[in-house]
């Protein structure tokens, strides 16, 4: 992806755009916490994240940064709406301690670092791990252009205020309900809805990601699938677009024939990750790595996977990857140090002490090369022992699970005798049968709940997996088809994304 290619040698930039606040005063996270729709209380000290406010129907008033330190918050708006933010909060503060201040001041950001102190911040940005600041952190990085910064918004799904959220859109409608809310902190103005809204069906249009050639071609604005409005493009850079998609066809790598101006498109669309958090940035980041080592481009995946290790310095994969290369290229004493540091995160690493045996014998220190050999088997056994607790516990937990069997078969067989067509036990029971392998009394029971609800979507993707184990491949792809139909319809998004990925297989 061109996020990593674009970040591996590093990129700067500033919020120019954003007007920046302080706030002080013995309330404040009671106050922005009771205010605003994320989870203020669940920052660390010197970390920010997205957070926003909405009113009573749940409609965005604005969204904003949220930099939380030890003594003060401070608040990052779009410039276009931080006046009148500040005049809809104040309109709140009457009891409380809370003072906000307006500062002279802009904020500097570095992506990829962990630098989180006094004066640094750690957060997502733009969808990426970056650091804020009041002053420049980094001067060898590039800076970042708007080009690049437009290119991360359309492929992470990250919101930018008169682009793809605007006052008055419903929150549960943008990728704010991703990034920008928590559904167990609590209750917040609006929050009642949102709820609501997030509990039933979801958002009816909703950002998901497109990219292919045929973006370039496509404008903003309306496009129709089945003859009805399908969906909006609402932002797009080269070869891939931002869309808000009607809930039936948000099915990931499912071809739809796409109308537009008269012209037709056969697209697939991608739902965006519901969490962007360092973690997920950082194991991405890894398998970029690899790929480009796989692609034998080894200085560019010791660039890759040292970033990995900035970033997350407990993944412990990207130590010994790296070392491997090291190893590769003759590098022996930097690899030995890699395993060293792979050892410090991970000390029950059979992996490292044999690499590290391996680089040692090859700079001819036979003595502790033979040390580190033995480490390794010792570990190895211990490895083992740790394998035969876990088989144990599975054998426990499998017996506990044939039990619990049991008693449910028990339960569906006596409904099943008062009335032969109750769904619920009829699926009860093909899901029974399916666990003890018994595939055709599994799709006897499964056919019988379709017959009965042809919208029962569940019965419909456990059915498609019996057809599959039954060696009934054009039948499973004919149930998965007709499936996915129901299920998006009724905005079950995720049995509907399972069968696709299953049907995709097929």
């Amino acid at each position: 992806m061109k996020k990593f290619e674009l970040f591996v040698e590093g990129r700067k930039g500033v919020l120019s755009d954003w007007s920046v606040y302080c706030v002080k005063g013995e309330d404040r996270e009671k106050f922005f916490q009771g205010q605003t729709t994320n989870d203020l209380m669940s920052l660390n000290p010197n970390e920010f994240a997205l957070n926003a406010r909405v009113d009573r129907t749940g409609k965005i008033q604005f969204f904003f940064l949220n930099i939380k330190t030890s003594n003060e918050l401070y608040l990052a708006f779009p410039k276009s709406i931080a006046q009148s933010a500040i005049e809809e909060l104040d309109k709140f503060i009457i009891m409380d301690d809370v003072e906000i201040e307006a500062l002279d001041k802009n904020l500097y950001f570095t992506f990829l670092t962990t630098e989180a102190s006094d004066n640094k911040f750690e957060g997502m940005l733009y969808g990426v791990p970056a650091t804020l600041s009041f002053e420049e952190i980094d001067k060898e990085s590039k800076e970042i252009s708007n080009e690049e910064i437009e290119y991360l918004c359309v492929e992470n799904g990250w919101p930018r205020w008169g682009v793809d959220i605007t006052a008055g859109d419903l929150i549960n409608n943008t990728r704010l309900n991703d990034l920008g809310i928590s559904y167990t902190k609590g209750c917040f103005l609006g929050q009642e809805t949102v709820a609501k809204i997030e509990n039933g069906r979801g958002a009816s249009f909703y950002p998901s990601f497109l990219t292919s050639p045929s973006v370039q071609k496509l404008e903003i604005g309306v496009f129709k699938i089945n003859d009805r409005k399908g969906g909006e493009v609402i932002s797009k850079i080269g070869n891939v677009a931002m869309v808000k998609l009607f809930r039936e066809f948000r099915i990931d790598h499912k071809s739809f024939i796409v109308t537009q101006n008269e012209e037709s498109f056969e697209l697939s669309f991608n739902s965006y990750s519901k969490e962007l958090s360092k973690d997920v940035f950082a194991h991405d980041l890894y398998l970029y790595g690899v790929s480009q080592f796989q692609a034998e481009k080894e200085d560019l995946a010791i660039a890759t996977l040292s970033k990995v290790i900035k970033i997350a310095p407990n993944y412990s994969d990207a130590y010994e990857s790296l070392g491997v290369i090291y190893g590769r290229q003759e590098k022996f004493e930097l690899g030995i140090e890699l395993m060293d540091k792979l050892l410090s995160v991970n000390e029950e690493s059979v992996m490292a002490h044999t690499n590290k045996s391996l680089y040692l014998m090859r700079l001819g220190k036979i003595e502790e090369a033979e040390e580190e050999k033995g480490l390794a088997t010792l570990k190895s056994f211990a490895e083992f022992g740790k394998i035969a607790k876990e088989k144990k516990a599975k054998e426990e937990l499998d017996k506990q699970k044939e039990e619990e069997i049991i008693q449910r078969e028990s339960m569906f067989k006596q409904v099943l005798e008062i009335d032969a067509d109750d769904t619920i036990a009829n699926f009860g029971m093909g899901d029974v049968y399916f666990h003890r392998k018994e595939y055709s009394m599994a799709k006897t029971h499964l056919e019988r709940v379709i017959a009965v609800d042809a919208k029962y979507s569940t019965a419909y993707s456990l059915l498609g997996k019996t057809l599959e184990v039954l060696g009934e491949k054009e039948e499973a792809k004919r149930i998965y088809t007709k499936g996915i139909e129901v299920a998006s319809a009724k905005g079950e998004l995720m049995p509907a994304n399972e069968m696709q990925a299953r049907l995709v297989k097929l």
